[in-house]
């Protein structure tokens, strides 16, 4: 049996481990609620992106899809910087290892987002060639992009696609698994429900200028736009799955201290006890004599 020194050691430290527990869990929620507003705001910006790409498609026909003399694909692969979330890196890297596997062509270019999924990836057989810290922050998405834009359109023109690898929702609150979604070239039944959708309004716009111009940087900023939603909503996906694990964390601690406190009162009782007795006994022992 552990003694009572033993025992209250043993509460001290898991009453400081559930300090830190409760900590990163606050920190986890409060950084979802900056991330998902982040999302919120994409949503109005995309919209307003599609809108301007409309008129641009309307303005004349329907360009034809970007076609590649390259075979092969690339892969974005979406993860986390830090641990404490799960089994989500391994999940989105065993999903790029099932696109890489579903595509005949030659071995496909790997980029990562986030340092745990590149060793994730590596033990899939996907050594990236590029990789990117995640943002730690809703601002950062903006400068990641930035950074991650002109490496995608390069990779675009030498590949004849890119998928993006990232989690999404599945299942109850902070369950995530991984999905796959191609961001270039551009789907074109996506283009073409733009190019005949109605207008919201009874005044028409006019495109000044280039058409093509217009199109081409409509067209970035509708990429730059579903890599600003991928990654904010990888990020979502990790906090989410950290949150859920430090809630799960925070269960089994408190499980845990109550166990603790249960046996450092019966240790106590019996010391007490003991002592009782021990006065009993030497009383009992004067008392005879």
């Amino acid at each position: 049996m552990q003694t009572r020194e033993e025992l209250q050691r043993q509460i001290a430290v898991a009453t400081e481990l559930g300090t830190v527990v409760s900590t990163m869990k606050a920190l986890a929620a409060a950084t979802i609620h900056q991330f998902e507003s982040a999302l919120g705001a994409l949503d109005d910006y995309l919209a307003t992106v599609e809108l301007g790409l409309q008129v641009a498609l309307a303005a004349g026909p329907t360009p034809p899809p970007v076609t590649h003399r390259r075979d092969g694909h690339a892969l974005i692969a979406f993860g986390s910087d830090h641990g404490l979330c799960g089994a989500l890196n391994r999940l989105v890297a065993e999903q790029a290892r099932v696109v890489a596997d579903g595509d005949a062509g030659p071995a496909p270019r790997v980029f990562a987002i986030g340092e745990r999924i590149v060793t994730e990836l590596e033990a899939q057989g996907l050594a990236p060639e590029s990789r990117w810290h995640a943002p730690a922050s809703a601002p950062a998405i903006t400068e990641l992009v930035e950074d991650l834009l002109p490496t995608v359109e390069r990779v675009a023109h030498e590949v004849r696609r890119v998928v993006l690898v990232l989690p999404q929702p599945a299942g109850p609150a902070g369950r995530y698994g991984p999905t796959a979604r191609q961001v270039l070239p551009l789907d074109a039944a996506r283009l073409r429900r733009l190019a005949v959708a109605p207008w919201p309004s009874r005044r028409l716009p006019q495109v000044v200028g280039d058409v093509g111009a217009v199109r081409l940087s409509l067209t970035r900023a509708l990429v730059a736009v579903d890599l600003h939603r991928a990654v904010a909503q990888t990020s979502v996906a990790v906090h989410a799955s950290r949150l859920a694990a430090m809630q799960a964390a925070e269960r089994n601690i408190d499980e845990r201290l109550e166990e603790l406190r249960r046996s450092y009162h019966q240790v106590r009782q019996a010391i007490l006890t003991d002592e009782l007795l021990d006065v009993v006994s030497g009383f009992e022992t004067l008392r005879d004599r």
